[in-house]
């Protein structure tokens, strides 16, 4: 069986590192209620804001979301080899940007590139409308 022919293709490459969500949250107390509940951290928001303001060359107009499954590849460059691979801030990023909701993530394909690059880490993207799958 060949692999699905992608429909529509996505391609961008993000300047910065991105950081994990899962290793770098934050407990916080809600003033108002009194219960504890994690955020991102400041560098993980940081980096939020980097990939939407370059987004703005890249995004999709809303009437063109992709909203089938998608096919995501994603090589990250960090600055060095110390950061774990994790693309979950990138693929929520992505979110209302490219597809409509990261639950049409049926397939990703994510690399960690060696030699790290301590001068331009970035995040090479692309993502790929596939075809309904039949049940």
């Amino acid at each position: 069986m060949r692999p699905a022919q992608p429909l529509k293709v996505w391609t961008a490459t993000i300047l910065g590192q991105p950081y994990s969500m899962k290793n770098r949250r934050q407990i916080i107390v809600d003033k108002t209620t009194g219960k504890r509940r994690s955020i991102k951290s400041k560098e993980a928001l940081a980096y939020a804001e980097t990939f939407n303001l370059q987004m703005q060359f890249y995004r999709l107009p809303p009437d063109d979301l992709i909203l089938g499954p998608v096919r995501v590849t994603i090589r990250i460059w960090y600055k060095s080899e110390s950061p774990d691979l994790d693309e979950a801030l990138i693929l929520d990023l992505l979110q209302g940007t490219v597809y409509k909701n990261d639950n049409k993530v049926v397939e990703k394909h994510v690399f960690k590139e060696c030699p790290p690059d301590k001068t331009n880490p970035r995040a090479e993207i692309t993502v790929e409308e596939l075809p309904p799958r039949e049940r």
